[in-house]
């Protein structure tokens, strides 16, 4: 089911009744708007790119409801901390989706579109009261502050939809923002269990640009898995190259990705200075009994019904007679 959310909106999407592994977001404008608001230079096809900055003021909020109840809450924040956790150290690719966007109708030469996946991990199974529901607020652009803007809700939205799933319900995927203190240059955070993920989002502080790097030294203790990294490290790994690109600083770092749980998991960050604005994102992929019970039961369903319909069929059932006389 899809749904459209015109520009100066806040509308709530519900998702019932299917399997649902992910969410598609798709925003759709125009080079005209695109050029009036961002003063970009147009690429080669003719249209101006995207400034993912743009949606730093257009909050989102994904969850999932039993009944009337909500039962957890998969990611409550920006649109850009959304984007920035999904691109973390894949300035790539987030280049090559921002600056070529889709020619969304050949009536319309000018109407474009830049599409975002959100993939769970997992699957959701809706029904019988289970619902996810996706609230996006389409309020402000955080760079529409031009008189002249051309941006309204005839020439800039967002659609919002679902991405089938095969499969069962396996853990919940929760996101979390921590912003951390403005005043200190180090931090010492637990975070905790079921640790997945880490991302690392730099302060927005104009200073960040006279830094050598905005983080000196990480260390990330866990019950699996531990890691030290110096600024070298990062300047290899995220950069390719001794010397680190000034015009990436503000990029959000992926710290780690496990593709198991980490538990007793605490990061240890240190700085040059304290600096607002830096935040941490983190995933836990939570598993409850509910979700195990569920799981054993379904599998159990299944394995009883790839039984039966093996059995139904005459050679089977024939060399399963065979072996049992």
């Amino acid at each position: 089911m899809k749904e459209t959310i015109l520009f100066g909106q806040k509308k709530t999407v519900t998702f019932d009744n299917e399997n649902v592994s992910g969410i598609n977001f798709k925003y759709v404008t125009t080079d005209t708007a695109l050029n009036a608001v961002f003063d970009k230079a147009e690429n080669g096809d003719g249209h101006a790119a995207l400034d993912y900055s743009v949606f730093e003021k257009n909050r989102l909020n994904i969850a999932v409801y039993q009944g009337d109840n909500k039962a957890h809450v998969i990611f409550n924040g920006t649109f850009k901390e959304f984007l920035d956790y999904h691109f973390a150290s894949d300035r790539l690719r987030l280049e090559r989706l921002t600056a070529y966007g889709y020619r969304e109708n050949e009536n319309n030469a000018q109407q474009i579109s830049y599409a975002f996946k959100f993939d769970f991990g997992t699957v959701y199974n809706l029904g019988r009261g289970k619902r996810i529901k996706v609230e996006f607020e389409f309020d402000a652009l955080a760079n529409v502050t031009k008189p002249n803007s051309t941006l309204d809700n005839t020439n800039a939205y967002v659609e919002v939809d679902s991405i089938e799933g095969i499969g069962l319900q396996r853990f919940s995927p929760e996101i979390v923002v921590i912003d951390l203190e403005n005043t200190r240059k180090d931090h010492t955070i637990d975070l905790g269990q079921n640790v997945t993920k880490i991302v690392y989002i730099p302060s927005t502080d104009e200073t960040i640009h006279s830094l050598p790097f905005d983080i000196d030294e990480v260390a990330i203790d866990s019950d699996k898995h531990n890691t030290r990294l110096e600024t070298p490290d990062f300047v290899n790994s995220f950069y390719g190259s001794v010397e680190p690109d000034p015009n990436y600083y503000r990029d959000a770092l992926c710290l780690l990705q496990s593709n198991v749980p980490l538990h007793d998991v605490t990061i240890n960050l240190n700085h040059d200075n304290a600096l607002p604005d830096r935040k941490l994102i983190v995933c836990y992929s939570v598993v409850t009994a509910s979700i195990l019970r569920k799981l054993a039961e379904k599998q159990e369903k299944h394995n009883m019904a790839n039984q039966r319909k093996a059995l139904s069929n005459p050679e089977v059932e024939a060399s399963f007679q065979q072996k049992n006389r």
